[in-house]
C-alpha cells in the first residue's frame, strides 16, 4: 500500500526501462497487489503500475487507485494482465474529482487502464468510478480488456 498526502508522480522512461510500481509474478505464484491512496496520481512518459504476470499459472494482482484526481499521459498505464493460464486481476480506480488519460509515448503505447489476455486465463476487469462528467479520454488513450487468445476478456464499467 502506498500513501501520500498530496501527490504521487511516476515519470520517465530511458534505456534501462521505464518508471514503474510493480508486483509480477512468474510461474506459478501469483502477483501481488497494489493499492494507492493520493490525491493527485500522474503516471507520464511511458511510466506505470502493474500488478501482471509474465508466464505460468499465477493470477494477476489487483490495482486499485483511491485518488480525487488521476492523470494518465503520454504512454503513462496501469495495468494487470495475465500472460500464461492464470486469471487477470481487478484495475479500479475511485476518483472524486476527475480522471484524465491522453496520448501515447514516443513508442507508440497508449494512455490507460489495461486488463488483458495474451494466455488462456481470463482478462481481468477494469472499473473506473468518478463523477460522469469527469472521464475524458483522448488522443488514442484506452480502456482495454483485450484477449488476444483462448482467455475471455474482461468487463469495463464506468
Amino acid at each position: 500500500m502506498i500513501t501520500a498526502t498530496e501527490s504521487t508522480v511516476i515519470a520517465g522512461a530511458s534505456g534501462s526501462g521505464a518508471s514503474a510500481i510493480l508486483t509480477p509474478a512468474s510461474g506459478s505464484g501469483d502477483a501481488g497487489q497494489i493499492t494507492l491512496w493520493t490525491p493527485t496520481l500522474t503516471i507520464t512518459s511511458g511510466a506505470g503500475i502493474s500488478a501482471s504476470t509474465r508466464f505460468g499459472g499465477g493470477n494477476a494482482g489487483d490495482v486499485t487507485g483511491n485518488v480525487d484526481r488521476l492523470v494518465l499521459t503520454t504512454g503513462g498505464q496501469i495495468a494487470s494482465a495475465t500472460r500464461g493460464s492464470g486469471n487477470g486481476g481487478q484495475v479500479t480506480v475511485n476518483a472524486t474529482e476527475t480522471v484524465v488519460m491522453d496520448g501515447r509515448d514516443n513508442g507508440g503505447f497508449r494512455s490507460g487502464l489495461f486488463a488483458n489476455t495474451s494466455g488462456s486465463g481470463a482478462g481481468g476487469r477494469i472499473t473506473v468510478n468518478a463523477p460522469s462528467a469527469s472521464v475524458m479520454l483522448g488522443n488514442g488513450a484506452t480502456l482495454s480488456t483485450i484477449s488476444t487468445n483462448t482467455g475471455r476478456a474482461g468487463n469495463i464499467t464506468v
